[in-house]
């Protein structure tokens, strides 16, 4: 039984039997607090993220291994680690951004980069396909926000190209458009991300970026060239 500051003389009986008085107890295997907080249940899922991550580190942590797969890899074994339970957990702001914060050290861990290499968070998340909720479709679908306006729909209905969401501005597939860095421009003028050249998966709309590649990129790294850790 939780126990609050107006409970401390009272005492509950079942059957005879006097029911303890506990600050906290576990339900369906979360931590439920009794003064309503969830930091230990959030401190919890974060080791259990990163429990996780150790064990498919030799998967995360192979270069070889296409950073689209490892996004993959990432959202089906660390992720729902991570969140396990937090569906029904009131979770405050401070919490959000430590979990955020233990997600973005997974995947910079991940993708072999550093706060010292100053890339920004939805680079990395574009980068491995794993996305935040920064841009919310008109069906409800969250997509990263990286993705909104770089001429190629994301979302379900296309809400992420339509003309409200990019506010007027220029499309990405002009060819006067100034690519990131990290991009890697088609040959048909859109900007797409630098690692998804020679991925195995056309990116571009005219598919440029798989041009001159080998036709089994991806097989040939998960089957014959990766070893196991």
């Amino acid at each position: 039984m939780c126990l609050n500051e107006r409970d401390q003389g009272r005492s509950v009986r079942l059957q005879g039997a006097e029911v303890k008085k506990v600050q906290e107890f576990k339900y369906l295997g979360s931590t439920v607090q009794c003064d309503g907080d969830c930091g230990k249940e959030v401190k919890r899922r974060v080791q259990a993220g990163w429990s996780g991550w150790r064990k498919v580190s030799g998967v995360l942590c192979d270069r070889r291994v296409p950073a689209r797969l490892k996004g993959k890899v990432y959202k089906t074994v660390v992720r729902p680690a991570l969140l396990y339970g937090l569906e029904t957990v009131a979770v405050r702001q401070r919490q959000e951004a430590e979990m955020e914060v233990a997600e973005m050290k997974m995947l910079r861990f991940s993708l072999g980069v550093t706060r010292l290499d100053r890339i920004r968070n939805e680079y990395i998340r574009g980068t491995a396909h794993v996305a935040s909720s920064d841009f919310r479709c008109e069906n409800g679908q969250c997509v990263s926000a990286f993705f909104v306006c770089d001429g190629d729909e994301d979302c379900d209905d296309g809400g992420d190209e339509w003309p409200q969401s990019c506010h007027a501005e220029a499309p990405v597939t002009l060819a006067s458009h100034q690519c990131h860095s990290m991009e890697f421009r088609c040959g048909s003028g859109e900007c797409i991300h630098g690692s998804w050249k020679c991925d195995g998966d056309a990116g571009c709309l005219d598919g440029s970026d798989e041009a001159g590649c080998s036709k089994f990129v991806v097989p040939n790294l998960l089957c014959q060239s990766y070893t196991p850790l």
